[in-house]
Order: structure tokens, then C-alpha cells, then sequence
């Protein structure tokens, strides 16, 4: 699912260009954001994901395995006919005839079917990859934009795991939790724009 991808972001900190004339006696002034949190919850992401689950929908109603599936009932019951002793012999052959042209058809049909599925399901998975860099690519630069302005030095990423699934953040002091604000920011632009399409 396109929501519950592993997600991995270029770098573990995410840095605010807010260059220092002289160095803080303080410390440089630290953020962390958790990038799976917004991802999945930013409703863009959500209605990616349910355009994806509609298009998966329709590929496993494809009305060519329902033809598939009535080939496969319509030879069974000409494989009764054939075996059926107590019909005429020239029913029979008719009968086999029909079945060797079903059969042909069919695997012709379940070729083509699966064909055209494969490229259709691997088209999805492309797009479902590119779509998820683009909202990424959104949330990392309204995580930039609301650490610069609010004047962090840094943003730490917080949600991800290393391979061996451990945090790659454990530990750190005196952070402040800014997904919720860019959570709200990401909202407040999208808003922005469905009202500017809105007027056109």
C-alpha cells in the first residue's frame, strides 16, 4: 500500500539553510519531525491511496476473467457430453470438436489476460512510486519552510529505522516535535489550492 510504504528520506537530519553570523552560546536550536506520520497522514496521500485501491479494484474485476472463469464452466460441462456413453457417437465428436476450439480460445484468452494484467499492475506500481516521491518531495520542503521559519538550525527525522528496524533517532534533548505544525501547514496549502480551483 502506497501509505504503508518503508519510507526513507535523503538524509537522517533535514537542514534548515538559517546560517549563523557567530555560533550560538546556547546550542544550535534542534527540531524533530516524524516523516511516516505525515505521510500517512496528509489527506494528499490518502486520496493517492484510495485512486490506487480503485485501480486495483478494477484490474481484479477485469470483465476478461469473468469470460475466463464462464470458458472454464462451458468446457467442464462439454467434457461430461463427451464422456456421456449414452449419447450418439457423432454427438460426441461434435461435442469434442467444440471442446478442442474452447480450449484453444481459453488458453489464447488467459495468455492475453495475464499479459495485459502484468503491464497493468507493473504501470500502478511505477506510478505508485513516483507519486509517493512527489509527496515526499512536498513534505520535505514544508518541513524546510516552517524550520527556517521558525528559526531551528536543524530538523531531525524521528520516524525512520535502519534496516535492522532500530530508530535511527533514540535520543535527543531539548527537541521540539514540529509534525504536528507542518502537518497543518501541509493542510492549510492544500486548502489554498482546491479554493483557487474552485474559482477558475
Amino acid at each position: 500500500m502506497l501509505a504503508s510504504m518503508n519510507l526513507r528520506i535523503p538524509a537522517l537530519a533535514l537542514v534548515v539553510s538559517t546560517a549563523l553570523a557567530a555560533p550560538s552560546l546556547a546550542g544550535p536550536k534542534i527540531a524533530t519531525v516524524d516523516v511516516n506520520k505525515l505521510f500517512s497522514s496528509y489527506e494528499v496521500t490518502k486520496e493517492a491511496q484510495a485512486k490506487l485501491d480503485q485501480q486495483r479494484e478494477a484490474l481484479r474485476n477485469d470483465p476478461r476473467l469473468k469470460v475466463i472463469n464462464e470458458t472454464i464452466e462451458e468446457l467442464k460441462k462439454l467434457r461430461s457430453e463427451i464422456r456421456d456413453e449414452d449419447l450418439p457417437e457423432a454427438s460426441r465428436e461434435n461435442y469434442f470438436r467444440t471442446f478442442q476450439m474452447k480450449s484453444h480460445e481459453l488458453r489464447s484468452l488467459q495468455r492475453d489476460t495475464l499479459q495485459h494484467l502484468e503491464d497493468q499492475k507493473r504501470e500502478l506500481n511505477l506510478q505508485m512510486v513516483a507519486r509517493t516521491k512527489e509527496i515526499l518531495a512536498e513534505i520535505s520542503g514544508v518541513v524546510a519552510s516552517v524550520g527556517k521559519s521558525a528559526g531551528y538550525d536543524l530538523v531531525l527525522e524521528s520516524g525512520g529505522s535502519t534496516s535492522s528496524q532500530v530508530p535511527c533517532l533514540l535520543y535527543i534533548r531539548d527537541a521540539t516535535d514540529i509534525t504536528d505544525l507542518v502537518l497543518a501547514e501541509l493542510q492549510e496549502g492544500l486548502d489554498a489550492k482546491k479554493a483557487s480551483s474552485a474559482k477558475r
